[in-house]
């Protein structure tokens, strides 16, 4: 056998075996898991979380494409859903979820926009009264002091503002106060997308509902460890 004809049968040999694994390779992967916009709102609403009083699918797709919600089914959607509608920014899509970019409620400060709005989501559940803030610390950890009434107790948060962001640990009394008055609702965290945060408030029956949809949520608690920051979605 002459070395180019060696040759030429060595390269074919490294073509097969590329493409062979190729093969295996694309075969063993799973296809892309997309459920239709309608089928997960209708799985929302079984569980009873569902869309504001005149609020539509187009109203939900003008914030974020229907393509991106297909291909995250149920996580991206939940998250959407606590956003504000582009036409009426004070009209929430839904009543029991909210998002926010946390750097805005740290770098003003506005606590008192934080905690109305989780009372907001909570059905007046939670009814929240005089609120103030006392900045504290130093520059290495800055702290803020939130003191506020809740259901007729007084209630005190030191927030250090550099840390205590990685979760929502920090607002573990919420749920402790539900517990002790025999509130329907606890708060939920999902740390969706990087610094955007989504909080809601369900009872245990819908946190169980969520949760076999696949919605990555966890009641809010003192043990709550922060999470690794995932990749921020892309529309």
């Amino acid at each position: 056998m002459s070395i180019k004809t060696l040759a030429t049968t060595v390269l074919g040999c490294l073509l097969l075996i590329v493409l062979v694994v190729c093969v295996v390779h694309y075969a063993g992967r799973k296809p892309e898991q997309k459920v239709p916009l309608d089928v997960q709102l209708r799985g929302f609403e079984r569980v009873g979380i569902k869309l504001g009083e005149g609020v539509t699918t187009q109203d939900v797709l003008s914030i974020w494409p229907k393509q991106s919600l297909e291909s995250d089914p149920y996580n991206s959607l939940y998250s959407v859903f606590g956003f504000f509608q582009q036409a009426w920014p004070n009209a929430p899509l839904c009543n029991q979820i909210w998002s926010f970019d946390t750097k805005s409620v740290i770098e003003r400060q506005d606590y008192d926009w934080l905690l109305k709005n989780i009372g907001r989501i909570s059905d007046e559940e939670l009814q929240f009264g005089y609120i103030s803030v006392t900045p504290d610390g130093d520059e290495k950890d800055p702290v803020a002091i939130v003191a506020f009434d809740l259901n007729g107790k007084r209630f005190s948060l030191d927030i250090h503002l550099r840390k205590d962001w990685n979760s929502a640990a920090f607002l573990w009394q919420l749920n402790q106060l539900a517990e002790e008055q025999g509130l329907k609702g606890r708060l939920v965290w999902n740390r969706s997308w990087g610094p955007q945060w989504t909080l809601g408030w369900h009872t245990p029956e819908q946190i169980r509902g969520l949760r076999e949809l696949g919605v990555d949520i966890e009641e809010v608690s003192s043990g709550i460890s922060p999470r690794p920051r995932p990749k921020r979605q892309t529309r």
